[in-house]
């Protein structure tokens, strides 16, 4: 498929951005990834002549979240829902298992193409910050004082990761929204 003036754009533009990006032809069968940025290569081990072509289910492992799976599917096929988010169990190139923070947005194209944008985020420290704070509950009762002022400070470095991360996906968002207005 020949590339548009319009997708050249975005190539060169998403290009520059050191976070994960993928595309995805919503209009092709099977939602091929048809753009991923070096971003996406750091993130995954993958080279980008790898994941051109294939559906991003190829990095899912293990049990996934049906209501997560379910926002994603959502988004993808009704183009009045633009955006969606959810954590996937997903496995690197060399097999190594992370937690992806997946921000998917739907790019509709002048040609009348739909594309789906998604920013991926590994949040496996964050996450495992977060369920520590749940094991540490069941220790007994003479360490709840120091296991409470460590378990605050360890949720609430894990949460700010993560508002950082929700707030770096909406500040692309928005960026990448006004670039296309442009095109």
């Amino acid at each position: 498929m020949a590339e548009t003036a319009e997708f050249q754009r975005l190539r060169a533009a998403f290009s520059s951005y050191a976070i994960s990006i993928s595309i995805a032809d919503l209009d092709r069968e099977d939602e091929p990834i048809i753009y991923a940025n070096e971003g996406f290569v750091a993130l995954t081990g993958y080279a980008v002549e790898e994941v051109i072509g294939r559906n991003c289910r190829f990095l899912q492992r293990g049990e996934q979240d049906p209501e997560a799976r379910a926002r994603l599917r959502a988004m993808l096929d009704n183009p009045d829902i633009l955006t969606a988010r959810a954590v996937m169990q997903n496995a690197r190139k060399d097999g190594t298992p992370f937690e992806n923070y997946v921000f998917m947005h739907q790019l509709p194209t002048r040609n009348g193409r739909n594309l789906a944008f998604a920013s991926q985020f590994d949040v496996t420290r964050a996450l495992a910050s977060l369920s520590h704070d749940k094991i540490a509950l069941s220790y007994p009762r003479e360490l709840a004082g120091p296991l409470a002022n460590y378990r605050g400070l360890r949720k609430s470095a894990a949460e700010t990761k993560l508002r950082s991360v929700q707030l770096a996906a909406e500040t692309l968002r928005t960026i990448t929204n006004a670039r296309l207005r442009h095109l």
